[in-house]
């Protein structure tokens, strides 16, 4: 889908009210993932953080429990893993936190915040770079453009080295892991790619298939899980896509959100299930 197509069609939805579109055909063949409640946290500039939870995200319903603050200092890189786990790691630092949050306040670990699970992973850090988590595999694409995996089983690392699993990343702008193994790569003309690993064959079964244009404009793309991505505009808007070979509601972004300018959704890829594999 063109973005020219794209924002016209989100603009006459916004025309009427997001919560009155009807579904087109299209979207009935795409299978609801089940979601839940999504925490979807917001690193603000400053380095505060919030807490919103999403209630409409299995459909794309512009429904929400009130933001909550949670904290400040969060400058840097912040990472969603399972549960109420964070990950951080500071401007600066190769340090790589993991907090938990216990739903009133930050649990301790040896009367800190956080305790120190790696170092070394600013490499992942910067422009064309990147850092994310799903579960507790951590994956992280430098400037060489290698594309390398890290496991945590029971708090201990069991592959500390990383183990590569593709080459020559750099050439996207954006790389957004998902549970399932898959990754939705972005380039800077724009165009969505979908990737899939499988790590028991250790080999690729899908690999650049392009699925979708008009992905440029979007400051920020993070995943869910089964398909559910969410975007923000430059103008603050929260956009919710999903996708299982072919986009619900025919690519039609759904407006679920307002008043993300430069704030830095962040989001657990393992939220949503079970993946449309």
């Amino acid at each position: 889908m063109r973005t020219s197509t794209r924002w016209a069609a989100l603009a006459a939805v916004l025309a009427v009210v997001a919560s009155t579109f009807t579904a087109t055909t299209a979207a009935a063949q795409v299978p609801q993932p089940y979601c839940g409640t999504v925490a979807l946290w917001g690193v603000e500039q400053s380095g505060r953080l919030s807490l919103y939870l999403h209630l409409g995200a299995e459909k794309g319903d512009h429904k929400w429990e009130r933001r909550r603050f949670v904290g400040t200092g969060w400058n840097g890189t912040v990472l969603a893993g399972n549960g109420d786990v964070l990950y951080f790691v500071p401007e600066g630092t190769g340090e790589l936190r993991r907090y938990r949050w216990d739903g009133e306040e930050w649990e301790t670990f040896d009367g800190a915040e956080y305790e120190v699970i790696g170092h070394g992973f600013d490499r992942y850090v910067g422009e064309g770079r990147t850092l994310a988590v799903v579960g507790e595999s951590f994956i992280g694409i430098d400037d060489t453009g290698d594309l390398r995996i890290y496991k945590r089983m029971n708090d201990e690392w069991t592959n500390a080295a990383g183990e590569v699993i593709g080459t020559g990343w750099d050439v996207f702008d954006r790389v957004v892991p998902s549970n399932g193994e898959d990754y939705y790569a972005f380039d800077s003309d724009g165009n969505a790619y979908l990737y899939r690993y499988n790590s028991y064959l250790k080999q690729w079964e899908i690999q650049a298939k392009h699925i979708d244009t008009g992905w440029g404009d979007f400051t920020n793309v993070v995943s869910a899980g089964s398909g559910v991505l969410y975007a923000t505009t430059t103008d603050g808007l929260l956009l919710w896509y999903h996708y299982h070979y072919g986009w619900a509601y025919d690519g039609i972004p759904r407006h679920v959100g307002e008043g993300w300018n430069g704030v830095t959704a962040v989001v657990s890829a393992n939220i949503c299930s079970p993946h449309p594999g």
